[in-house]
């Protein structure tokens, strides 16, 4: 009887050939799937902010907005290809739309300021140590994480909106986001997109759907 020394080269070179096959076929799924889960990702992230922005209208009972930037430090600005994102207490003034714009000053640490119809004067003392002067603080409430955007495409109608205090637009502006990958990630990866309705709600659909879907964008 042979003796059994393990496997021989052929079937050493068999069994390599056949797991390379089948990396080969699982191979764009798995990519597919990361980039799919990408996308998700930064249409959440949106969301979550849109959402913020609004809730916290409706809680202070003034206007609130939010906006995309291009990034998170004190060299920001306004953007409509960024995942970055700031939500900054307002003014319910629709003629000062852009009221305590965070440009430039997005490395300020969050502060609610007093309720009082000057938030300046008497000086409030729960400003954070570092932010700007209070007449310069832009009144941040909430910022988005610094998460890694490589690869993801952000397209926006414009880079700002402004909630009112029942949430509200109070300000026209961003509408749509679409969210998709870059060419180099190429394939059945799902795109995203993020809408703002007129009533100020916001909601994540697949472009790619048709109308009926529970996720249609139509």
């Amino acid at each position: 009887m042979r003796a059994n020394n393990g496997f021989s080269l052929i079937e050493l070179m068999v069994t390599l050939a056949i797991m390379g096959i089948l990396a080969a076929i699982a191979l764009p799924s798995f990519r597919e799937m990361l980039v799919s889960g990408r996308t998700k990702g930064a249409a959440e992230n949106i969301m979550a902010g849109l959402r913020v922005a609004r809730s916290e209208a409706i809680k202070r009972n003034t206007a609130v907005r939010f906006q995309l930037v291009s990034t998170l430090d004190n060299n920001c600005g306004l953007s409509t290809d960024s995942m970055f994102w700031v939500v900054n207490q307002s003014h319910t003034d629709p003629a000062n739309p852009f009221y305590r714009v965070p440009t430039g000053r997005c490395a300020a640490a969050p502060f609610a300021p007093p309720d009082q119809t000057d938030p300046c004067n008497p000086a409030p003392t729960n400003q954070p140590a570092g932010n700007p002067a209070c007449a310069d603080d832009p009144f941040i409430i909430q910022k988005s994480d610094g998460r890694n955007t490589a690869g993801i495409i952000v397209a926006a109608d414009a880079s700002t909106v402004v909630f009112g205090p029942i949430g509200q637009v109070l300000v026209a502006g961003l509408t749509t986001v679409d969210i998709t990958a870059d060419t180099a990630d190429a394939g059945s990866y799902k795109a995203w997109r993020v809408i703002v309705g007129a009533g100020g709600s916001a909601k994540l659909c697949d472009p790619s759907l048709a109308a009926g879907s529970p996720l249609s964008c139509t």
